[in-house]
């Protein structure tokens, strides 16, 4: 008999707590939440929406046109009149090599105050960066690549040339320049994506030159 009141007292026990279980469960379910939509501030979605975007020639003093004065200093008036970082989450930068490296070795992120400076700010203002380096013609490539032996084509028939991509001696100085590059951007806190163009005019792939025809 005494055994028999234990299993019951045992089974009373496991009932109650499935039941206080199953209570406290439906409590939670029955959990009402209140909140407020924000319907008025933008939503910053990583790589989807606005992105800044800045095609570099602010480092060459003027617009690809030539028609005014243009800075870096000049960009970020222009980014801040608008707010323009309140509502992107990126600033992508399209830039020519030599405005990277205009000498062998000088590095812009290591040697340009005005280039760290302009960085500087897209990282204040929570900015992540974007990067296309690009040659766009005999401009946009370093001097110092020509002097070194690298050759050069038209590119139009106004007399503008780029470099034969192909060529050994403009892959050897390139090759040493992406290194530099991988190895101060290869940072995905601060830097969202590097992309794969740069060939051609504006780096767009078309109007490109080489050495060998059969290629």
């Amino acid at each position: 008999m005494k055994s028999i009141s234990v299993l019951r007292l045992a089974a009373i026990l496991l009932c109650c707590m499935y039941l206080l279980g199953f209570a406290s469960l439906q409590a939670q379910v029955n959990k009402w939440v209140n909140y407020t939509p924000n319907l008025t501030t933008v939503l910053k979605n990583p790589a989807m929406g606005w992105m800044m975007y800045e095609e570099g020639w602010s480092f060459q003093g003027t617009r690809h046109n030539k028609s005014n004065i243009y800075t870096p200093e000049v960009f970020w008036e222009q980014m801040e009149e608008c707010k323009a970082a309140d509502y992107a989450n990126i600033l992508y930068i399209r830039m020519l090599w030599k405005d990277l490296e205009p000498e062998e070795g000088k590095y812009a992120w290591i040697y340009n105050e005005q280039y760290k400076w302009y960085i500087q700010k897209a990282k204040d203002k929570g900015l992540k960066l974007a990067f296309r380096v690009f040659f766009h013609g005999v401009d946009g490539v370093p001097s110092y690549v020509y002097e070194a032996g690298a050759t050069e084509s038209p590119i139009d028939d106004e007399g503008k040339t780029q470099p034969y991509y192909d060529n050994p001696v403009f892959l050897e100085k390139l090759d040493k320049f992406v290194e530099a590059f991988a190895k101060e951007y290869d940072n995905p806190d601060e830097v969202d994506y590097i992309d794969a163009y740069g060939l051609g005019r504006w780096g767009e792939g078309h109007g490109l030159a080489l050495e060998k025809k059969e290629c």
